[in-house]
């Protein structure tokens, strides 16, 4: 009976410590201040909680070996705008159908990203990790994740190419981004290490003490 209860003990350990590494919350927002999307204003994203690059304000992964998918989620602009992430690929914002496109995180913090209106005016460009220019900026916001908004798997990216005029409600360009672990590179946080240590301990108890009850042959 102690077995038994050592078996189920491990097992459940280690389906805990397993769903712990699925679960991380791989993407953060640092810096900016908290704030919502008009409405109506804002054409593609309404009423969204998140934060504003009103100064320098960057979006993070918090593991290493993460992939991170980019996709478009539509745009209400007159001027032509660009979203480019990693050197991976380039979104436009009049295009039609854009298909998306990922690249791999190697190590923990900012992601590499930009924001560029190209027409009619090439303007300088608005990244990550960068303050706001003359009155433009970008908007970030949790799709999932933690109670502060600012841990999760999944974010807007949302362009404003005017900033401070007419036009101040952050729906020029809207991108999604997904993160997720390559499958055979997940790091275990030391916490979840110790739950697996816990279940696989068990498990060999357990196994140990039915191989004791094993009887004997003649």
């Amino acid at each position: 009976m102690r077995n038994k209860i050592l078996g189920s003990v491990a097992a459940f350990a280690l389906i805990a410590g397993l769903a712990g590494a699925a679960e991380a919350n791989l993407l953060q927002i640092v810096g900016g201040d908290a704030g919502v999307t008009p409405t109506p204003q804002n054409d593609v994203i309404p009423g969204v909680a998140g934060f504003f690059n009103t100064s320098v304000m960057s979006l993070q992964t918090t593991a290493a070996n993460v992939q991170l998918t980019f996709e478009f989620v539509g745009f209400e602009a007159g001027f032509t705008n660009i979203f480019s992430a990693g050197g991976a690929g380039t979104i436009f914002n009049k295009n039609g159908s854009q298909a998306p496109f990922s690249y791999i995180q190697a190590a923990a913090g900012d992601i590499d990203f930009f924001f560029q209106t190209v027409a009619p005016n090439l303007l300088p460009q608005i990244g990550n990790n960068t303050a706001e220019l003359n009155g433009r900026g970008f908007f970030l916001s949790m799709i999932d994740g933690d109670a502060t908004g600012r841990l999760g798997t999944m974010a807007y990216i949302a362009y404003d190419d005017s900033g401070g005029g007419n036009d101040d409600n952050h729906d020029d360009l809207v991108i999604k981004v997904t993160a997720s672990i390559i499958p055979g590179q997940e790091v275990a946080e030391p916490a979840t290490l110790g739950i697996l240590g816990l279940g696989l301990a068990g498990l060999a108890l357990s196994g140990f003490g039915a191989r004791r009850r094993e009887p004997k042959v003649a």
